[in-house]
């Protein structure tokens, strides 16, 4: 017996056995991610063409050391972090789905910044 409101044409993953909440943690893990590239690839963009300087003291040090260095750290430290979310889940799922909903906001927050940062900028100047 199909429950009230449901649909499988609209949830065809619930046929497959998908939990919804498990299946938004794994986006958002993947959001986090994604995020952290755009970030990284946008920050080497404008600090090789000399238009920001990098607020992060110690990424600032790694992009003049070597930018695939600097890549290669960003995003091994982003999956440390969906890694150690994962494990967590099996533990806590509400506070690991809570961290990383916050990371996730952060991190959606810094790409509207990469995004419009320069225009706000050159408008104060």
């Amino acid at each position: 017996m199909e429950k009230p409101g449901y649909s499988k044409a609209v949830f065809p993953l619930a046929k497959a056995g998908v939990v919804w909440p498990q299946f938004c943690f794994a986006l958002l893990l993947g959001l986090v991610i994604l995020l952290n590239y755009y970030d990284i690839m946008h920050t080497i963009y404008l600090y090789s063409h000399s238009l920001a300087v990098e607020g992060n003291p110690l990424m600032g040090y790694l992009l003049k050391a070597d930018q695939r260095l600097a890549l290669m750290i960003k995003m091994g430290v982003a999956v440390v972090f969906a890694i150690v979310m994962l494990i967590y889940a099996r533990i806590h799922f509400k506070r690991a789905f809570l961290y990383t909903s916050l990371i996730a906001l952060v991190y959606v927050l810094v790409a509207l910044w990469h995004m419009t940062g320069i225009y706000i900028t050159y408008w104060l100047t």
